[in-house]
């Protein structure tokens, strides 16, 4: 039988032989991708091999699993952050947050006379700052709060066991006007300044921001503050320059409510449930009454009569007053009368 070739190579099934050069490549492929497999030690490359003898022992206390740290391990951490400081960025409304990366590109300039330094967001709006000197820390201390345009970083003191989760919010963000200020003080160091004395100031809206010759309204200068709620509200205050001295009124917008008892936004003390504590089981008695009907029966036997009256009441239960719907009053004689 005669031997006839297909012209087209999809339709070929005929085995077919690899030369010397294709088993090679294949070969080398192969040994590459074993040498790129690597073991989960070599992934994890910082492991410390610490034997189990000395890791402390878990215990349970009551139905909670406890374990003990080293205390010296945890001295030499205290050790490590005693030039550092915590942080918040107060963002206005509508700004989108930096990522770290970006942060730190923003506050490079802001740190150029420092020597290392470096800062970790903790989660919540908080960050941590290590230095390397105290008298870098004392040099970023000496500005209480750092304008990132828009936003603006408030510092505070480093404290051991600090838990942004279990950190309480006692800010908001307050439109105030001020009052009283007549053209020549519209000026942003000046407006800042006055509004540092109840807060953080943020910006000021656009109709202050104008120019003096585009300017249409003068009545009074809005600016975003950004307050402690737990601060006692002033609604004047005192502005001074070289000779001559004047008050400014303040006026909140929007105030949100805020308890003094459990420091809480949201509600006011004269409606703080922990002040007035609700009694779950007499409101839920009320609902039982309320949904209660109790139909009653009563006998009034009558002397002197052959039969006896019979009274039958009924009446609801559940209101703190009982009504008689129905009365009845039947005759029947004796030894019927259930």
């Amino acid at each position: 039988m005669e031997t006839f070739s297909i012209p087209w190579p999809c339709l070929d099934l005929s085995p077919k032989q690899t030369g010397p050069e294709e088993n090679i490549n294949k070969e080398s492929e192969t040994l590459n991708i074993n040498k790129a497999k690597k073991s989960f030690a070599q992934v994890v490359n910082n492991v410390r091999d610490i034997p189990l003898s000395q890791l402390p022992q878990a215990c349970f206390k009551g139905d909670r699993l406890a374990i003990s740290i080293p205390e010296t391990d945890y001295l030499a951490g205290m050790e490590a952050c005693k030039h550092n400081l915590h942080g918040r960025i107060i963002w206005p409304k509508g700004a989108n947050p930096l990522n770290i990366g970006a942060l730190k590109n923003k506050l490079t300039p802001l740190g150029k006379d420092l020597a290392k330094w470096g800062v970790q967001s903790i989660g919540k709006g908080f960050y941590e700052f290590s230095f390397s000197s105290l008298e870098d820390v004392r040099r970023v201390r000496s500005v209480a709060s750092w304008s990132l345009n828009p936003g603006m970083l408030k510092l505070f003191a480093w404290t051991n066991d600090f838990n942004p989760r279990a950190q309480q919010n006692y800010s908001e963000q307050v439109w105030v006007r001020l009052y009283g200020l007549s053209q020549e003080y519209w000026r942003q160091n000046i407006i800042f300044a006055i509004a540092s004395s109840i807060g953080i100031p943020l910006c000021t809206d656009s109709a202050t921001t104008k120019p003096l010759m585009e300017r249409t309204f003068g009545q009074f200068t809005r600016v975003l503050i950004d307050m402690d709620l737990t601060q006692t509200l002033r609604y004047k205050v005192l502005v001074e320059r070289k000779g001559f001295a004047f008050f400014v009124d303040l006026e909140y917008e929007n105030l949100p409510e805020f308890c003094s008892n459990c420091k809480i936004i949201g509600h006011h003390v004269g409606i703080c449930k922990k002040l007035m504590p609700i009694d779950d089981a007499k409101i839920v008695k009320e609902q039982q009454d309320r949904r209660k009907v109790t139909n009653r029966r009563i006998f009034v036997p009558k002397p002197g009569n052959k039969g006896k009256e019979v009274i039958v009441e009924e009446s609801r239960e559940g209101n703190h007053d009982k009504s008689t719907e129905e009365v009845v009053i039947v005759n029947q004689p004796d030894g019927e009368v259930e």
